[in-house]
């Protein structure tokens, strides 16, 4: 009897800010495994982890490599001594203040964010150059409505799937003004079926609720946002075929990229729980 074929494996990655990196190991013990995703959605920071994934063979390393300091660092605020923790409030208000009152040319952080995605996978890359389908997701702050972005410039997609209202500028194009995609659709397993894709993994990193009221005004912003948006997470990544749920440490930050290798591994090992039951779905 003829083997029976695999199936198309789509893996949708969740935006969750720094918690994103735990993407980095989910792929990488995917392919170990034998299991690579043959389609891929990304959702703000997903998107980054999925379009570097897309377009390079050495996504690996260039990843694990990245200078992800340009990116929001807020741990250094929460921790450390009095004297410290004022510094870093300080740097960080000194890169948010030009950008409270109006757009500034620096675009606050979205210069620094654009710096990673050009070491990552270069200013004039474009969709067409992905070695398998891709898409990022973006919401459109005019419409109201999820975007789904799947042609043009790589690196201005991305730019819009993660630009996080408030932290970067929003990115224009074909007349929408477009921010984190996770604001419309958090889960769009939908998107990886339209691709072809016969199951749809899903990977679920933001942030759980949280044991503890936020210490100050910026963990209480982010506190609020997230328990709105933990609800209709839920709801759309309830229609994928398995979800992933890496265990993270309950001191991992959405906006603390200093401990890539920790997750990364956490990544890892939540790809390693369900082995079984990926290859069963892959039909392996």
């Amino acid at each position: 009897m003829p083997a029976t074929p695999s199936l198309r494996l789509g893996l949708v990655l969740g935006g969750g800010g720094a918690r994103g990196l735990a993407h980095i190991g989910v792929l990488e013990r995917l392919e170990t495994a034998g299991l690579a995703p043959d389609i891929l959605v990304g959702v703000s920071m997903g998107s980054i982890i999925g379009a570097t994934y897309a377009v390079r063979q050495d996504w690996s390393p260039a990843l694990r490599e990245e200078d992800w300091s340009r990116l929001p660092v807020v741990n250094e605020a929460l921790e450390g001594d009095l004297l410290q923790r004022v510094s870093a409030y300080g740097r960080t208000l000194r890169r948010l203040a030009p950008t409270m009152t109006h757009w500034t040319p620096s675009k606050g952080f979205s210069s620094d964010a654009r710096a990673t995605l050009v070491d990552l996978f270069g200013e004039e890359t474009t969709f067409a150059d992905c070695r398998l389908p891709f898409a990022a997701i973006a919401t459109d702050l005019r419409a109201g409505e999820r975007v789904v972005l799947r042609a043009g410039p790589l690196a201005d997609a991305v730019l819009a799937s993660g630009s996080i209202p408030g932290l970067a500028r929003p990115v224009e194009r074909d007349g929408a003004a477009l921010v984190d995609g996770g604001f419309s659709d958090p889960a769009p397993v939908d998107v990886a079926r339209e691709l072809g894709a016969d199951v749809v993994v899903a990977v679920q990193v933001g942030l759980p609720a949280g044991d503890e009221p936020a210490e100050n005004w910026s963990g209480a912003m982010l506190q609020a946002l997230e328990a709105g948006h933990r609800a209709f997470a839920e709801s759309r990544f309830r229609h994928a075929d398995l979800v992933l749920r890496p265990a993270f440490s309950s001191r991992t930050r959405m906006l603390d990229f200093s401990a890539v290798v920790e997750l990364i591994a956490v990544g890892e090992a939540c790809v390693e729980e369900h082995l079984d039951g990926l290859a069963a779905l892959a039909g392996g």
